[in-house]
């Protein structure tokens, strides 16, 4: 068939028979008649509505207890197949704890539909919304603070989970850009919206520190290069302007470190909500958007505000709150992650050994966790 021709022109097929994915009992990758789709209700039964673009639309369903996210694509002259599936191959070869995994894909006439693993409870935006400043303030007192027996209830409370939950994700994070550029891979939309956060079941063991996990995700205009001379490129393409690197932005030539230069943006925005509260009584987050749309033109992107955003960084170093987090070594790497040069900014090896994950991170090893059953309870409270 034309869909196999395409899987096999990619790399895509043949698969692997010791580590194929057969959600169907047709294969990882299928192909489905238009007079089918009761079938594939039948086995994939749609749960939610996740999120929806003018080419694709994104939900949750559950397959044999397990719940993925699918993405259906509608293939047409602007937006062809071979364009779809390109996602597929990237993520085929981006094997990491933290990188979205393929569990599959199918076409039915001219849709493309991929199924993913995990299905995220936030994505980063939303996961550090959630962090209230007021609450922020008092779990960072209590976590770096002695603990006594009548601490213990509070230890476990939500809030505590996720601010040592987006502590880490700065290990997390880095050792996936360096897995990603390791492959010669730019994915060249990186920002908070396509970081997904997932809650981890309770019945690991996973203790307050591994509450949740966090992954890269959407590779749709990612691009993968033979050598790395060749992953440096000119000319117009997609991107997100607030966190686009100014080479990206001004169209000139861009490589991988556009990559680091948009992870720093995404890392300053973190740091933002774990800096402490300020005396005017902004918050965190009104404080440093009102630094990131000071330039004369009102242009609130990173790229127009580079230089104050590296100034306001370098404040936070006497956070005392902190003190288990190294923000007098750390900050000064996000500033070089956001430098206007490309060739000042650290590679994504660098910013790995930075935040101490040159080889794991969260966990002992770095491959991708086995898909987990769904559990019988509930949902937890606030999913979604």
């Amino acid at each position: 068939s034309q869909y196999a021709v395409l899987l096999q022109s990619i790399g895509l097929l043949p698969v692997d028979p010791s580590t194929e994915k057969d959600w169907c009992g047709r294969g990882q990758h299928s192909e489905f008649n238009k007079n089918e789709k009761d079938k594939i209700q039948q086995i994939l039964k749609r749960q939610d509505l996740l999120g929806s673009t003018p080419n694709a639309v994104v939900e949750s369903v559950k397959c044999r207890r397990i719940l993925l996210a699918r993405k259906t694509i509608n293939c047409n002259a602007k937006f062809t197949r071979e364009m779809a599936i390109q996602e597929v191959a990237h993520l085929q070869k981006l094997k990491h704890l933290h990188i979205i995994q393929v569990v599959g894909t199918y076409v039915v006439h001219t849709e493309l539909a991929i199924l993913l693993y995990p299905v995220a409870d936030f994505n980063l935006e939303t996961f550090m919304q959630s962090l209230a400043d007021e609450s922020m303030e008092e779990c960072l007192r209590r976590i770096y603070s002695p603990r006594s027996s009548a601490s213990k209830e509070t230890e476990g409370s939500e809030i505590i989970r996720r601010c040592l939950a987006l502590l880490d994700s700065f290990r997390c994070l880095s050792s996936a850009m360096k897995h990603i550029h390791d492959s010669i891979t730019k994915h060249m939309d990186i920002k908070p919206q396509n970081i997904l956060v997932r809650k981890l079941q309770q019945n690991r063991p996973s203790g307050l520190n591994n509450a949740y996990r966090v992954y890269i995700a959407d590779f749709g205009i990612a691009r993968s290069y033979s050598t790395y001379t060749d992953s440096e490129t000119e000319g117009p393409t997609m991107f997100t302007r607030k966190y686009a690197a100014p080479e990206v932005v001004d169209r000139d030539r861009r490589g991988l470190a556009a990559d680091v230069f948009s992870m720093g943006c995404v890392f300053a925005e973190m740091l933002a909500v774990l800096a402490p509260l300020r005396p005017d009584g902004l918050t965190r987050r009104q404080a440093f958007e009102s630094v990131r749309g000071s330039n004369e033109y009102g242009d609130s992107s990173y790229q127009a505000n580079i230089s104050q955003v590296q100034e306001w960084l370098l404040t936070l170093v006497p956070n005392t709150l902190l003190n288990h987090f190294p923000l007098d070594l750390l900050c000064p790497v996000v500033v070089s992650m956001i430098s206007s040069n490309p060739s000042n900014r650290p590679s994504a090896e660098s910013v790995a050994t930075s935040f101490g994950a040159s080889e794991t991170c969260c966990s002992d090893s770095t491959e991708p966790e086995p898909l987990e059953a769904t559990p019988d309870e509930p949902l937890w409270p606030g999913y979604r």
